[in-house]
């Protein structure tokens, strides 16, 4: 029987243990594979099926996840969903990639839960200042 050869790993790919968390400090990985995450953020979309941010500037697209407002990694509610926001890729791109760089500043409530905005509609004066 013919024998295959041994594969070598490529040094300059990352494996799983070595990637880096996207700019999380903690790996929230484990959260968002988890049943009750998945749970909620498919009714929450069933519920929203637009992108809030996009509709709340008077444009249709269709929402493809479901984004915390106030992000879990600085206290914010897992799974309430006055933390919760739909958002098309394209925003929550946007979205992450300023938190990475700069923390989003917006009035919160202290929960059980976690932290909440006082008001939603904070999060879009954000969106104002995107280019």
């Amino acid at each position: 029987m013919p024998k295959l050869g041994k594969t070598t790993k490529l040094p300059w790919l990352k494996t799983a243990d070595t990637a880096p968390q996207s700019g999380r400090t903690n790996p929230n990985q484990q959260f968002y594979n988890s049943t009750r995450w998945r749970k909620t953020a498919k009714s929450y979309r069933t519920s929203n099926p637009l992108c809030e941010v996009s509709n709340h500037f008077g444009n249709v697209v269709a929402a493809q996840m479901v984004d915390h407002i106030i992000p879990i990694n600085q206290g914010g509610a897992k799974y309430d969903p006055c933390n919760l926001m739909s958002m098309c890729h394209k925003l929550h791109n946007k979205k992450s990639g300023k938190e990475k760089h700069t923390p989003i500043l917006i009035e919160f409530i202290e929960t059980q839960s976690g932290k909440i905005p006082v008001k939603k509609e904070h999060i879009f004066e954000v969106f104002k200042t995107f280019k």
